[in-house]
C-alpha cells in the first residue's frame, strides 16, 4: 500500500512509524489522535466526573433536607423512632388559622343574626298595647305627643303601609274624635297674620334642615270658626283640638291626621 508524502511516494506497510508526514494527509491524522489522548486524559484522569459531581450534590441536597426536618422534630416527643423519614414538625395553630379563614356555616349564620334580627323586627307588630293619657286644661284635652303617633315606635312599620289602618292598637284607634291637646312646631305658611289653618310639625329639624316628614310627623290644624292667629317661629307651641285619621290614600299628600276646630295655647 503506498500513499504519497511531500510529492513522493511511499511504502506505508515498510515504512517506519516515525517516517509519517509531517504536513498534509497523515500530519492532520497524528494531530486529532494527539488531541483525541489529551482530551481522554483530561476528562478521564486528570479532568472533573460530570456524574461524580452530580451525585455528590445530591448526596449534600438530601442530607441537608434531612437536616432541616430531624431539626423540625427537636424537642418533640412525636418524633419518629423506627429509622423512617421524620416529617416536618407542622405547628397544631396553623390548622385553627385556616379554619378562622375559613368559618363554618354555623359561624357565618351567627355573624349574619343581627342582620336577620333587623329584617325580622321590621315585621309589623303592635309595640305598645295600652296606653294611659292625662287630662289637661278647661277643655278637659287628653295630651298625646308625637310618640303616640310614631307608628315606627307603635306598630314597628317601616315604611307605612295600609295595613297600619287596622294594626293600630286600640287605644290609638280610639282617640278618633277626642279632643286632644299636641305640642309641635309651626310650619312657615305663605301669610304670617291672620292664620285660619296651618301645618303643624313634630320637630324643628324638618323647618331649619328640610328633612321629609313621615306621615305621621306633619298634617294640618284647622282653628275654630272665628279663631285666627300669627305665625310662630322655630318655637314649641300646644295646639287644642278634634283629632281625626285620614283615609290612606290622602297620607302621602296630607299626612296621616288633621286636627280641627282647634285653638293655639301660646306658652
Amino acid at each position: 500500500m503506498t500513499s504519497r508524502c511531500n510529492g513522493n511516494p511511499v511504502d506505508m506497510r515498510s515504512a517506519p512509524d516515525d517516517r509519517v508526514c509531517e504536513t498534509g494527509t497523515g500530519g492532520g491524522a497524528a494531530r486529532v489522535t494527539l488531541l483525541s489522548l489529551c482530551a481522554l486524559t483530561f476528562f478521564g484522569c486528570g479532568g472533573v466526573d460530570t456524574g461524580d459531581y452530580a451525585h455528590r450534590k445530591s448526596e449534600r441536597a438530601t442530607a441537608g433536607t434531612d437536616a432541616a426536618q430531624n431539626g423540625a422534630y427537636e424537642g418533640n416527643a412525636d418524633a419518629p423512632t423506627d429509622g423512617t423519614t421524620p416529617q416536618p414538625n407542622v405547628p397544631n395553630n396553623a390548622i385553627e388559622v385556616v379554619q378562622a379563614q375559613k368559618p363554618s356555616p354555623q359561624s357565618a349564620a351567627q355573624a349574619d343574626a343581627p342582620v336577620l334580627e333587623k329584617i325580622v323586627d321590621r315585621v309589623p307588630r303592635v309595640m305598645i298595647a295600652a296606653r294611659r293619657f292625662k287630662v289637661e286644661g278647661p277643655e278637659e284635652a287628653i295630651r298625646v305627643t308625637y310618640e303616640d303617633l310614631d307608628l315606627l315606635r307603635v306598630l314597628n312599620m317601616e315604611p307605612v303601609t295600609d295595613e297600619a289602618v287596622t294594626l293600630m292598637p286600640d287605644w290609638l284607634k280610639a282617640l278618633k274624635g277626642r279632643r286632644i291637646r299636641l305640642r309641635g312646631y309651626m310650619f312657615p305658611p305663605y301669610n304670617e297674620t291672620g292664620l285660619t289653618t296651618f301645618g303643624f310639625t313634630r320637630d324643628n329639624n324638618i323647618l331649619s334642615f328640610g328633612r321629609s316628614p313621615k306621615v305621621y310627623e306633619a298634617f294640618n290644624v284647622i282653628l275654630r270658626k272665628g279663631v285666627t292667629t300669627d305665625y310662630i317661629q322655630a318655637r314649641p307651641f300646644d295646639v287644642v283640638g278634634v283629632f281625626h285619621f285620614r283615609p290612606f290614600e290622602d297620607w302621602d299628600t296630607h299626612g296621616m291626621c288633621r286636627i280641627d276646630d282647634a285653638i293655639v295655647v301660646d306658652r
